[in-house]
C-alpha cells in the first residue's frame, strides 16, 4: 500500500491501546501482523453501521427531491429557473 512501518503503528497503536483492535501474528507470515476488530468493538461497530445507513437513506432522499425538482423546471418552457430548497 505504500505506508511506511511507522505510519501505520502511529495509526494502529490507539486503536489497539483503545480496546477497538487486536494485533496478532499472521498465521501465514510469520513477520507480518493482522488487525482484528476486538469483539468489545462490537456495539461501536453496530452503531456506526446505524448511522452510515441512516446517512445513506438521508442522501438517497434528498438526491431523489433534487432530481424530481430538477426534471419539474426542466419541464418548465418560460420563466426563471426554479430555486430550490437545500434544507429540506
Amino acid at each position: 500500500m505504500g505506508l511506511c512501518r511507522q505510519t501505520i503503528s502511529q495509526t494502529t497503536n490507539p486503536l489497539v491501546e483503545g480496546g477497538l483492535v487486536v494485533l496478532e501474528t499472521d498465521p501465514q507470515g510469520g513477520r507480518c501482523n493482522v488487525l482484528r476488530f476486538a469483539p468489545e468493538a462490537e456495539p461501536l461497530r453496530a452503531d456506526a453501521a446505524n448511522l452510515i445507513r441512516e446517512m445513506e437513506r438521508e442522501l438517497e432522499n434528498s438526491c431523489k427531491r433534487l432530481l424530481d425538482s430538477l426534471r419539474k423546471g426542466l419541464g418548465t418552457s418560460r420563466g426563471e429557473l426554479p430555486m430550490f430548497d437545500s434544507q429540506r
